[in-house]
């Protein structure tokens, strides 16, 4: 969560946790806040798509450019 100018409260990240190392946990971030204030997608590939594709999820799909 990150304060916006008018301080209020906003999602600035979204990632995902790709691991557990000793007490250490390891996330990639999927979405973050670009300079307008909207969550983009930052490129990486999250471990979780191919359960969603198969699961019928083809918006989540065309969000990360896997769906021609």
């Amino acid at each position: 969560l990150a304060r916006s100018p008018k301080g209020g409260r906003r999602v600035s990240c979204i990632s995902e946790v790709t691991g557990i190392e000793g007490d250490t946990v390891t996330m990639q971030d999927l979405y973050k806040m670009d300079d307008q204030g909207q969550l983009v997608p930052t490129g990486s590939i999250p471990r979780f798509l191919q359960r969603f594709n198969q699961a019928g999820r083809v918006q989540m799909m065309e969000q990360f450019g896997l769906v021609a």
